[in-house]
């Protein structure tokens, strides 16, 4: 499939960077409708991974016709797991440290806990390094995120849309029963990274875009 990738960067991250990142999902759902409607086309197909799943979520609640399908990547919602499930306690030690730590340290601190794949893993460290110097991420954006996650109010959300769920069973930081819960609770589409770590899209992306297309084409089948 031949499709257009527009990246939204929210509220303190990348490109908005040196904002103040919302502590609700909606507020960021807000931010970013803006931007999405001067990018957006015919069909409409969003990606969310981790927070980004619960803005993605969200999103279809608030503009149900904006979108047409959804992937949730490693993603949980509030109403359906134990907070000790959405982020395993074990990460916290290395995770609370990342938050304070500066160079080279903090993003092999980040890598450890999200991400499981050693091939080019230097070369990768390096790479988010280069990244932070350019945009840099304030430790209060971080931690105004994480409140964000932890206050998502998921009750009420109903995906009355084709959904792809993705998920790692070897993800350190999230619990993989979250999606799990998700997808049975909502009969979605799910497709499981036995090795991935929490940030599948970093360490296999090829996989991720093939099982994507795959989707794409079972919904064209459907049809």
């Amino acid at each position: 499939h031949d499709f257009e990738v527009i990246p939204l960067d929210v509220p303190g991250m990348g490109i908005h960077h040196e904002l103040k990142s919302p502590m609700s999902i909606d507020k960021n759902v807000e931010f970013l409708k803006k931007r999405f409607d001067a990018n957006k086309g015919d069909l409409n197909v969003m990606l969310g991974f981790s927070l980004g799943g619960m803005i993605t979520s969200k999103w279809t609640q608030l503009y149900p016709d904006d979108i047409h399908g959804i992937v949730l990547v490693n993603t949980s919602y509030t109403h359906l797991q134990n907070p000790l499930f959405r982020m395993k306690p074990k990460v916290l030690p290395a995770m609370s440290v990342a938050l304070f730590a500066t160079g080279l340290l903090r993003e092999k601190l980040l890598y450890g806990a999200i991400c499981n794949n050693q091939e080019n893993k230097h070369g990768i460290i390096k790479k988010w390094h280069a990244d932070h110097i350019k945009y840099p991420v304030k430790t209060n954006n971080i931690i105004r995120q994480l409140i964000a996650g932890l206050t998502f109010k998921s009750k009420n959300l109903e995906l009355n849309l084709p959904t792809l769920v993705i998920c790692s069973p070897n993800d350190h930081l999230v619990s993989s029963k979250c999606s799990f819960n998700i997808s049975k609770k909502y009969e979605t589409d799910i497709s499981i990274h036995e090795n991935a770590g929490h940030d599948v899209l970093n360490d296999d992306p090829k996989w991720v875009a093939n099982e994507i297309d795959l989707w794409f084409k079972r919904l064209e089948n459907e049809k």
